[in-house]
């Protein structure tokens, strides 16, 4: 006769109610399983107590004297002092012996899991950050090192620099890279942490409300524009000024979803449009990268926006000749920003100025009356210079659909332009491989097209040699997609090296402009004395960590690299200045105002191979000083036109 079901079930319950509890138990942590060890431990206590008072083998003593005995017995791992063999005491003695030792064993054990499941969460970066004023970057990518050095050079003067991190990885890591690769500094504080960015959760790890600004570097625009409406999203009562959100977009045709899931809390830096419009303008007026360079580093001079005194009533031209050591480029009306506007524009009661200067407290009038301006030596005659330009163009990535575009907007329209590429490298299925597919198809059939696509090896002497010898102006050298960025490094680089080797032999003269991944490349291929390097993550990087510093600079940036309104130029001397002995910058300056251009500074060709004079670069000079000008010099300016 077998047992019913009725009469296990009760007993099985019991059982399984009892597991369910002891696993719920051990799932709750440490503190739940001490909490659970305590209580066990406690009910032995009060059983052996009972047992003893009840048959009195301690006599003379209560139940609250024998339970506080046990207890210490306990808690001292059980002694059996006092203890004879052969006596029950003896027995019960060794049985809380027996207990303290597994109960005390338990407690230790339990105690270092919990402090090594602390480490561990500490470790992985999971606490919430309290800091105040801080800089948060979310992401990660290389040129994240950039930022961080160029937070830490603009808070130079400043008592501290504190920087959250925020990315998904894994936070030893994150700490052990940013060791290697920036140099510590006692006002650097540096704080990272693993999460997910667009997680409204992880992101109360960073805290947001007291931050002074927030970086994103994803790499795709969706993921920024998900970040952007996260960080709005997660906003609290705590934080009363609006967000200061800064990121990078690659398409332009998501800048107006970025802006509305921006609220007006962010601003986007074009990534592609930023840098190919750079190596555009660069590959015909060599120079122009170091000045925007200069420009965006946290050394010497950078822009600002100042509330100058006593400027009100005056005209634009006039204010520029106010500042001794400052060069005034623009008017800031509220949030609209004009560069180098009208010389007769008049200066507002709340209009402030826009400057490049070494500080913003440097931003100050100098008290000069007589600028000893040479009208002899000022010349603004037109004057006719070879308009014919042979431009070639060697790789192809992304952004040059949008070099082509440039160059074809700020050249001559008879200018020439060849792209050599080898389609080998080029992704089959990525966007760049198909774009270079699209422009050879659409230039192929355009009546008016200077452009022709010819499929070669890009760093072959021979192609080289072929190629040069047609008399071509300008060069651009692209870092091929798809691949290992120091494999396109090495690519470039071994371009540069056949084209100086080729224009030495064959008395060919040249400007080269090259766009390159690593910065740490760079210092290999000045070898080949290019006359300007692009290195476009640490570009993108400076223009972040300005923007962050300053939000009202992004319209600055952007008003210089658009196709309307005032852009940075190198212009031949001669367009401006007889050569007929030195002169001061005011007298630049006159020159300059008279042809609606605003001078900032100028280029001696004679040190552009010259590191230690800035490669011939001045920004801001001195404008009282004389200055003895050559022919192939320049003067950098503010123009609407080349």
């Amino acid at each position: 006769m077998g047992i019913s079901p009725k009469e296990i079930k009760p007993k099985k319950r019991f059982k399984e109610k009892s597991r369910y509890f002891f696993d719920s138990i051990m799932s709750r942590g440490t503190l739940s399983l001490i909490g659970f060890l305590a209580i066990i431990s406690f009910a032995l206590i009060i059983i052996f107590s009972v047992i003893i008072w009840l048959i009195g083998l301690i006599p003379g003593q209560s139940f609250i004297e024998i339970f506080w005995l046990n207890i210490f017995k306990t808690l001292s791992t059980g002694t059996l002092n006092g203890a004879q063999p052969g006596q029950l005491n003896f027995l019960l003695s060794f049985l809380i012996a027996l207990a303290s030792i597994f109960i005390t064993s338990l407690l230790i054990g339990l105690l270092t899991a919990g402090i090594q499941q602390k480490i561990w969460s500490l470790r992985q970066g999971r606490s919430k950050v309290i800091e105040f004023d801080h800089t948060i970057i979310l992401g990660w990518s290389e040129i994240i090192f950039t930022i961080i050095r160029a937070l830490k050079e603009a808070a130079s003067n400043q008592k501290s620099c504190k920087i959250v991190i925020m990315a998904q990885k894994d936070k030893t890591e994150m700490e052990e890279t940013i060791k290697e690769k920036i140099k510590p500094s006692k006002n650097l504080k540096i704080i990272c942490r693993k999460g997910n960015p667009i997680d409204l959760n992880d992101l109360k790890i960073v805290n947001l409300s007291t931050s002074k600004s927030i970086i994103i570097i994803e790499d795709s625009d969706s993921k920024v524009i998900k970040t952007v409406i996260a960080i709005n999203s997660s906003r609290d009562t705590a934080r009363i000024k609006p967000f200061k959100i800064i990121a990078t977009l690659n398409e332009s045709k998501n800048l107006d979803s970025g802006r509305l899931a921006g609220e007006g809390q962010a601003s986007f830096v074009l990534n592609k449009s930023f840098i190919a419009r750079l190596i555009a303008n660069t590959c015909y007026q060599p120079g122009l990268s170091l000045v925007y360079n200069d420009l965006l580093t946290f050394k010497g001079d950078e822009i600002y926006i100042s509330e100058a005194e006593a400027i009100t009533d005056w005209s634009f031209k006039e204010v520029t000749f106010m500042f001794e050591d400052s060069a005034v480029i623009g008017i800031c009306s509220g949030s609209i920003v004009r560069l180098n506007p009208p010389p007769d524009t008049v200066i507002g009661p709340n209009d402030r100025v826009v400057a490049i200067s070494a500080d913003d407290n440097t931003i100050i009038r100098s008290g000069i009356r007589d600028y000893k301006i040479d009208e002899e030596a000022i010349d603004i005659s037109d004057k006719k210079h070879n308009e014919f330009e042979k431009i070639l163009i060697l790789g192809w990535n992304e952004k040059a659909p949008i070099i082509i575009d440039e160059i074809r907007n700020f050249t001559s329209p008879s200018a020439a332009i060849t792209v050599v590429c080898s389609k080998a490298l080029l992704p089959d299925n990525e966007e760049s491989g198909i774009n270079y597919l699209k422009y050879k198809e659409y230039f192929k059939y355009r009546m008016d097209s200077n452009v022709r696509f010819i499929d070669g090896v890009t760093d072959d002497y021979e192609v080289l040699l072929r190629l040069v010898k047609k008399g071509y102006n300008h060069l651009i050298v692209l870092a091929y997609p798809g691949i290992d960025i120091q494999e396109a490094d090495s690519i470039t680089l071994m371009s540069l090296i056949h084209l100086r080797d080729i224009a030495e032999k064959n008395n060919l003269n040249f400007s080269i402009t090259t766009e390159m991944l690593d910065v740490n490349n760079r210092d290999l291929a000045k070898v080949a004395k290019v006359d300007d390097f692009i290195v476009s993550g640490k570009l993108i990087s400076l223009l972040l960590a300005q923007i962050s510093e300053n939000v009202m600079l992004n319209p600055v940036f952007e008003d210089l690299l658009s196709e309307s309104g005032s852009e940075i130029y190198l212009k031949n001397v001669e367009d401006y200045i007889k050569l007929s002995g030195p002169v001061n910058f005011y007298t630049v300056l006159e020159a300059a105002s008279r042809k609606n251009d605003c001078a900032i500074g100028y280029k001696i060709i004679s040190e552009e191979n010259s590191n230690s004079k800035n490669f011939g670069i001045y920004l801001n000079p001195n404008k009282s000083a004389n200055i003895n000008f050559s022919a192939g010099d320049s003067i950098i300016v503010l123009s609407e036109k080349k």
